[in-house]
């Protein structure tokens, strides 16, 4: 069994949130977490995405690191503070440390990112 496979199979969808500025990788991206089987969240920017934390069960945080006024990694810290054990996962192009106390740390993949990739990273982030 693939790992899309045993993700689609639980019985209940988790929801991911996705924080992606780029339009054709945030959708391509939503679409490849929908046949994973989860529900998506989507954001453009750090304060949509805080807002939509504060309102919404949230399985995953899924960010890019290079987000437009606040970094990634910087969201991620912020969002760390207001959920320390919400799993997440940086999209980068470029190398971001895991030096996270507990675990805790996020799980990065790397750009450019196929299905098998992203649900790696996402079978890795449900077990956290």
């Amino acid at each position: 069994m693939s790992h899309v496979d045993a993700v689609s199979r639980q019985a209940e969808p988790r929801q991911v949130l996705l924080v992606e500025d780029d339009e054709l990788t945030r959708a391509t991206t939503a679409d490849m977490l929908r046949v994973c089987g989860c529900n998506v969240l989507e954001a453009d920017r750090a304060e949509p995405a805080l807002d939509l934390l504060r309102v919404n069960d949230v399985s995953v945080l899924m960010a890019d690191v290079g987000l437009p006024g606040e970094s990634g990694l910087v969201f991620a810290a912020r969002v760390r503070q207001m959920r320390p054990h919400l799993p997440i996962i940086l999209a980068t192009g470029g190398d971001v440390r895991d030096d996270a106390p507990g675990g805790f740390g996020p799980i990065v993949l790397h750009k450019p990112y196929g299905i098998d990739a992203l649900q790696a990273a996402l079978s890795e982030a449900l077990k956290r």
